[in-house]
């Protein structure tokens, strides 16, 4: 999968612009295009271009396609798939990120202890109480936050209850920051991710 043109997405589930190329096997590529309104219908989605065909799908049609789709749409819409997935994994990188920066004090206070959150309770049954865990490592020892310091965040069975999103999120794992750093001329504050679940994945913020 290679990005044609850079995709930007803002707050929204799905990109509100971009372009890719799904190399799918022997005989075809994929081309998958955001556009703001498919079809005629007033609604966001994209332009699939394949097979020397093309076609618009709106997001929620293009995410459900039947299985009588043809095969280079159902090949568009399980690449854009897997590409959503690895984003999720780098935007909850973000979130943590965003909340390192603006708890930086309290986090370096807390020490070893660490700061617990609360997450939405799993309605089970039984209900299930998650949380997150996040904590300052003092890598360089002098007791600072400062560059070359990390984070880690641990999920026991974290819930995210979305009351617009019918799909929800549950996480149970550890991501870890190594790396930060931070400047002042342009200001500026960054780092490595590693996420590890199921997968392990590394994203440079600068």
């Amino acid at each position: 999968m290679h990005v044609i043109q850079p995709v930007r997405w803002f707050g929204t589930e799905n990109p509100i612009a971009g372009r890719l190329r799904i190399n799918y096997p022997v005989p075809f590529e994929v081309f998958l295009e955001v556009i703001p309104d498919a079809n005629g219908s007033g609604l966001p989605g994209v332009r699939i271009a394949g097979s020397g065909q093309q076609a618009e799908k709106t997001w929620d049609d293009f995410e459900d396609l039947p299985d009588t789709a043809p095969e280079w749409q159902q090949a568009a819409s399980y690449g854009y798939a897997v590409f959503r997935f690895f984003f999720k994994h780098f935007a909850i990188a973000f979130d943590n990120f965003e909340y390192f920066v603006d708890q930086n004090r309290n986090l370096e206070n807390a020490g070893g202890a660490g700061l617990t959150e609360a997450c939405d309770t799993f309605p089970g049954p039984p209900p299930i109480a998650g949380s997150r865990k996040m904590v300052w490592n003092d890598l360089n020892g002098n007791r600072e936050l400062d560059p070359g310091d990390g984070f880690t965040v641990t999920y026991t069975n974290c819930w995210i209850d979305d009351p617009d999103d019918v799909i929800d999120e549950f996480f149970r794992g550890t991501l870890k920051m190594t790396g930060y750093i931070e400047g002042t001329s342009p200001y500026f504050k960054g780092g490595i991710f590693t996420l590890k679940t199921s997968m392990s994945m590394k994203l440079k913020v600068a």
